[in-house]
This record gives structure tokens, C-alpha cells and sequence, in this order.
């Protein structure tokens, strides 16, 4: 069941955890996010997200996402993996 937020709220918490990505663990959850953000969408797109495979990677890509980062699985293994290839320093 998608989470009902306030208008505004998925980006105000991004900026008030000062994130700098998104993690979404399946194509439902990616939906969620963008129903969630709503009008902010446009906003919430330019953060990177980490996908777990590549179905989810182009939803968002269709759905205009900027930097996506397919993990290759959901675990925290793929996520670690994935981070460390992309920012190896």
C-alpha cells in the first residue's frame, strides 16, 4: 500500500536528511516514491537512485530519472557493491 504524504513532504524530508540518493527495492516501491512525491517529482527525479535490476532501471528512466544505479539485487551486499563501483574513492 503506498504511504500517504503530505504535498511536499518526500522532498522536504530529502533535503532535511540532507540525502544525497534514493534507494527503491522493486518496481512497486519506485512507483510509490513517484506517487509520494507528486508534484515534486520533477524535483525528486535529479537525485540518483539505486535500483535493484534493470527492469526498475528503465522505469525510471522513463519516467525521467537522471542517474540510476542498477545494484543488481535488493541486499545490502548489491547496494555496498553498486556504491562502491560507482564512487570507488
Amino acid at each position: 500500500q503506498c504511504p500517504d504524504y503530505p504535498a511536499g513532504q518526500v522532498l522536504e524530508t530529502l533535503a532535511a536528511e540532507r540525502l544525497n540518493a534514493i534507494m527503491v527495492s522493486s518496481g512497486q516501491g519506485f512507483a510509490h516514491l513517484q506517487a509520494c512525491a507528486g508534484a515534486d517529482w520533477p524535483a525528486v527525479r535529479r537525485y540518483p537512485l539505486l535500483v535493484p535490476s534493470a527492469r526498475v532501471a528503465e522505469l525510471a528512466r522513463a519516467s525521467g530519472c537522471e542517474l540510476i544505479i542498477e545494484c543488481q539485487g535488493a541486499s545490502a551486499g548489491a547496494l555496498i557493491a553498486a556504491l562502491a563501483h560507482h564512487h570507488p574513492d
